[in-house]
C-alpha cells in the first residue's frame, strides 16, 4: 500500500500497516484524544472501502490507536 492510497481521517495520523492501515492521534492531549476517536468513528460509519478492525484504549479514557482492513468484498 502506498501513503496515497491511504485515506485522511481528520484528527490523526495514518500510516501503512500489515493489512491496511493504522491510524493514531494527531495531539496527545485528552482533547486531540477525544477528537480522534469521534473522528475515527465518522470515518468507519461512513465507510465501504475499509472497515474497522480494532482499536486500542489509551490515556486520557479515549483510544489511542485504530486498525482499518479493507472491507470484505470490496
Amino acid at each position: 500500500m502506498h501513503m496515497a492510497d491511504i485515506p485522511t481521517i481528520f484528527h490523526a495520523v495514518t500510516e501503512p500497516a500489515a493489512r491496511g492501515f493504522a491510524a493514531q492521534p494527531a495531539r496527545n492531549t485528552p482533547d486531540g484524544h477525544a477528537a480522534f476517536q469521534q473522528a475515527v468513528q465518522d470515518f468507519a460509519g461512513s465507510q465501504l472501502e475499509w472497515e474497522l478492525l480494532v482499536t486500542h484504549p489509551g490515556r486520557y479514557g479515549q483510544w489511542d490507536a485504530a486498525i482499518f482492513v479493507p472491507a470484505t468484498g470490496a
